[in-house]
Order: C-alpha cells, then sequence, then structure tokens
C-alpha cells in the first residue's frame, strides 16, 4: 500500500501527520511506503520532514516547484508501487490500525475501492462520521454520491483501476471530480472497519476555511463532471443521484460564502437548483435564505415557481 501526502506550509503538523504514518500496528505481512511530496513549502516544513527517525526507510520525500495539492497528488499516483493508494492531507493524521484495517478489507474483499469512517477534529470538538455499508457491486448503490463523503482521503483506491486518471490541476475542490470518475470506474467497493482518518477541521491557512476569487471553480466542477457521467452513459438513477449531490453541494457553498457575494458570480437562477432535492429542512431553508440574500424580487419568483411545481 502506498499513501501519498502533499506538503505545503505545514510546519506544526507534519510531525504528527507523519508520525501518526509510521506508528502503525500492523502485522508482519504488511508493506507499505509513505510518499511525501513535498510542493515548494516556504516554511520549514520539509527539514522537519527529514529529521523524522525513520528506520524502516518508508517515507520517500519528493520535492518539486510549488503547483498546487493536486500536482502533488499526482506525482505520489505516478512513483507509488502499492497495489492500493491512499491520500493524506499533511495537516491530518491517520489512526493506528489504518493500515492493517484497509488490507483486511482487501483481502476480504479485493475491492477496487476502500472507505471508511472518520473524525473532525474542530477546535473545541470531535465529531465522527460514519458511512452506511454498501453493496460490494458498486452499480447496485444507486444513491452513492450523496451516501458518502467524496473526499479521496477517507478511501484508498486500488492502482491499476486508477490507471491513468489524475485529480484535475489549477483548481479547487479538485477531490470530487477525481473520486467520482474512480466511482464510475470501479466495479467493487467494501468498508474498513473502524474510525481511521482524523481530519484536522480547522487552522489557519486552511484551504477549506479559505475565501478566494476561485471559488467558481467549485461550480465549474461540478457542471463539468455533469456533463462527464452524461456522456459516459451512466444509468440515468445513477445521474438523478448526481444531480442531487450537486444541489446540495451548490446550497452549501453558497451559504458558507453569502457574506462574500463578489466570490461567486454566478446568478442563482444560473444554478438552476432544484429546490426537491435539497432533502433536510436546514437545505431548504438555506436555499430560501440564500436567494432572498442575494435578488429578493428575483428570489421571491423563483422561490414561487419552485414551490408550485414541487
Amino acid at each position: 500500500m502506498s499513501i501519498v501526502i502533499p506538503m505545503y506550509n505545514v510546519r506544526d503538523y507534519i510531525s504528527d501527520c507523519l508520525l501518526s504514518c509510521l506508528n502503525q500496528k500492523i502485522s508482519n505481512e504488511i508493506k507499505y511506503e509513505i510518499i511525501l511530496v513535498d510542493d515548494g513549502s516556504l516554511d520549514d516544513s520539509l527539514s522537519i520532514a527529514k529529521s523524522i527517525p525513520d528506520d524502516r526507510n518508508l517515507i520517500k520525500i519528493i520535492e518539486q516547484p510549488n503547483g498546487g495539492v493536486a500536482r502533488a497528488r499526482n506525482k505520489g499516483i505516478e512513483l507509488a508501487v502499492g497495489q492500493y493508494i491512499g491520500f493524506l492531507d499533511s495537516d491530518d493524521w491517520l489512526s493506528e490500525n489504518y493500515v492493517q484495517s484497509i488490507y483486511e478489507s482487501v483481502t476480504k474483499y479485493q475491492s477496487d475501492i476502500v472507505y471508511f469512517d472518520r473524525n473532525l477534529h474542530h477546535e473545541k470538538s470531535i465529531k465522527s462520521v460514519h458511512y452506511p455499508l454498501l453493496k460490494l457491486d458498486i452499480s447496485t448503490n444507486k444513491s452513492i454520491f450523496t451516501l458518502l463523503n467524496l473526499s479521496s482521503c477517507n478511501k484508498v483506491y486500488k492502482r491499476n483501476v486508477i490507471n491513468t486518471t489524475r485529480f484535475p490541476t489549477d483548481v479547487i475542490y479538485e477531490d470530487f471530480p477525481f473520486t467520482i470518475k474512480m466511482l464510475i470506474k470501479s466495479k467493487t467497493i467494501s468498508k474498513a472497519k473502524g474510525i481511521l482518518y482524523q481530519v484536522r477541521s480547522f487552522r489557519v491557512g486552511s484551504i477549506t476555511n479559505s475565501i478566494n476569487s476561485n471559488e467558481i471553480e467549485l461550480y465549474n466542477n461540478l457542471v463539468e463532471v455533469e456533463k462527464y457521467l452524461n456522456k459516459k452513459g451512466i444509468n440515468e438513477d445513477l445521474i438523478e443521484n448526481y444531480k442531487v449531490f450537486k444541489d446540495r453541494q451548490l446550497i452549501g457553498w453558497l451559504f458558507k460564502h453569502i457574506k462574500h457575494k463578489k466570490c461567486f458570480p454566478v446568478k442563482i437562477s444560473d444554478l438552476n437548483i432544484n429546490f426537491n432535492n435539497l432533502k433536510s429542512m436546514n437545505e431548504k431553508v438555506g436555499f430560501i435564505l440564500i436567494v432572498l440574500k442575494m435578488n429578493w424580487l428575483l428570489s421571491s419568483l423563483l422561490i414561487v415557481r419552485k414551490l408550485i411545481k414541487k
């Protein structure tokens, strides 16, 4: 197994990250490697990483000019030799049974993708996120896009199924196009036992907690993936499930950035959000608040139209 870690300016977290990889509790027959790709860090992340004792020579450190997390992950994919490839963000860490539990799952099922539960570490609390047990045959899981988180980090992928699939570069939210393509390419999926991944949900400078002018890329990515699914002739039920996922992502995105309207130059009407795809009351109320905030007159007409259609 190969664990790919893109690293950029994480001097305060990289030790915890790498030590969690080195301190795995595994049986003797298990082999794994750690591929650390330094993406042109400007702090002393690299020197800290090199100073960590690694008696078994598990860590391979690659240095490259800054090109973004997607390029760093892609470099790791190219260099990986493990039968399975997992991804770890350099400010997160692994549970000590990560490798062992995944090994047991792939040994039993030989699945193309293995997924697992995770913890979200907030400033003052920890939230455990548990995902449902899916059927082994991916094609029978018609609601897979809305049942699974589409992060690449709570899954490992069979290397020969990844093949030429890569993370899209020069965009943000590069995880879900990659993950969705892998879900489409793969035939089988299994769940490893336990909470195996620890997410540091908040830190200063974290990409997921920042606002920038490239936020429009989320919308573009969502649209491009829908085009990809239609082009592939995917089962209609799966496409409809993706549309539900897309609309719920857009609502969460808009609600998160409602105070930063300049960050997403997209009209609500252009997003073509289906009100019926919003499953929770919070999502529906959030949608109404968003459209009222952005354009109260147009919003009122849109809400009335969507409620009438319902």
